[in-house]
C-alpha cells in the first residue's frame, strides 16, 4: 500500500504521517527542514526526514512499530558521524504519549572534568570534532580497547576479563586474536588521524578526558519547560524514577524548570496535527 503524499508549509511530504508531525512542529513554532540533506554512511545512502536546528537533532518518522535492524544501523551511523543526536519517532501526532514511541541514538562523546572532582560534580561534554576520529574510537570501544594519551603519545589498552581457569582456552585466545586483528585493520586510520586523536584526547592541565561510547535509549516524549518555555525531547516520567524525569537539564532560567509532556501548548499542537487537512499538490 502506497502512502499518500501531502503538501504543507512549502514541502511535499512523502506520507500523511510525516505531514502531521510537520504540522505539530509548525504549530509549536519549532524550526525544521524536511529532507534537507542526504548522507553517504560508508556506502549506505541515508536521507533523514527532519532536521531540527534548535534541538540540534535529526528526526526520522516511522509507523507505530519497533525500528528495523537496518533503520537502527542507519540512525547509529548518522549519530556517530555527524556528532548529533538521531531520533526515530514511531507513531502518529495524536493527543500525547504513549501514542508514539521515541528512540535516541547519541553520538560518542569525550568528557573533560577536573582531576580533583568526579564526573558528576563538575563536567563539560565535548563532541569529537572529526567524524573519522569518532568512528575509530567507537570501533575500539566495541572491541574493549581503550585509547588514551600518555606523555604526548597515543596509548592503547585492551580490556580483557575472564575467569582465571578459562585463561588460555581456545575461546579466550580467539578473543585476543580478534582484538589484535581489529587493531591491525584500524592501524592506517590511527596513523592518518593521529594528530586529531591527540587534539581530542589531550586534556588541559589539571583536567582529565574520558571517552564515552555511543548510547541508545528510549522512553522520550515531547515536553515544554515550565520556566523557559522551550519545547524539548524529554525522558518520559514513566521511564525514569524520581524528579530527574521532570527536570529540564539545559534550562537557561535562573531556576531550572520542569518538563511537562501535556502542557496546553503541546495538547493544542497534537490536536491541530490530528485535524489538519492537506493538499495533494
Amino acid at each position: 500500500m502506497k502512502a499518500l503524499e501531502s503538501f504543507f508549509d512549502g514541502y511535499r511530504f512523502r506520507s500523511r504521517l510525516e505531514a502531521r508531525w510537520a504540522v505539530f512542529f509548525h504549530t509549536l513554532q519549532i524550526p525544521y527542514s524536511y529532507e534537507s540533506e542526504g548522507y553517504d554512511l560508508d556506502g549506505t545512502w541515508y536521507l533523514p526526514d527532519f532536521w531540527l536546528p534548535e534541538q540540534n537533532c535529526y528526526i526520522e518518522i516511522k509507523p507505530p512499530r519497533q525500528p528495523t535492524k537496518e533503520e537502527c544501523a542507519k540512525a547509529s551511523k548518522l549519530a556517530l558521524q555527524s556528532g548529533r543526536d538521531v531520533y526515530i519517532l514511531a507513531g502518529d501526532a495524536w493527543q500525547q504519549p504513549p501514542d508514539y514511541q521515541i528512540w535516541r541514538w547519541a553520538p560518542l562523546k569525550i568528557r573533560s572534568f577536573p582531576q580533583a572532582k568526579s564526573l558528576e560534580q563538575n563536567a563539560s561534554t565535548f563532541i569529537t570534532p572529526h567524524p573519522k576520529v569518532a568512528v575509530v574510537l567507537q570501533q575500539l570501544l566495541d572491541n574493549d580497547i581503550i585509547l588514551s594519551i600518555k606523555y604526548g603519545h597515543v596509548s592503547l589498552q585492551m580490556l580483557h576479563s575472564c575467569p582465571i581457569p578459562a585463561f588460555g582456552t581456545p575461546s579466550d585466545i580467539g578473543s585476543l586474536e580478534q582484538r589484535a586483528s581489529t587493531l591491525s585493520k584500524l592501524a592506517p586510520l590511527l596513523k592518518q588521524y593521529r594528530e586529531d586523536l591527540l587534539l581530542a584526547l589531550t586534556p588541559e592541565a589539571g583536567w582529565r578526558r574520558e571517552v564515552y561510547g555511543q548510547t541508545v535509549s528510549s522512553g522520550f516524549a515531547w515536553a515544554e519547560c515550565s520556566a523557559c518555555g522551550k519545547i524539548v525531547l524529554s525522558v518520559n516520567r514513566d521511564e525514569v524514577d524520581g524528579d530527574e524525569a521532570y527536570l529540564h537539564q539545559e534550562c537557561q532560567h535562573p531556576q531550572a524548570g520542569k518538563c511537562n509532556t501535556a502542557s496546553p501548548r503541546l495538547l493544542k499542537a497534537y490536536e491541530t496535527a490530528r485535524q489538519a487537512r492537506y493538499s495533494p499538490n
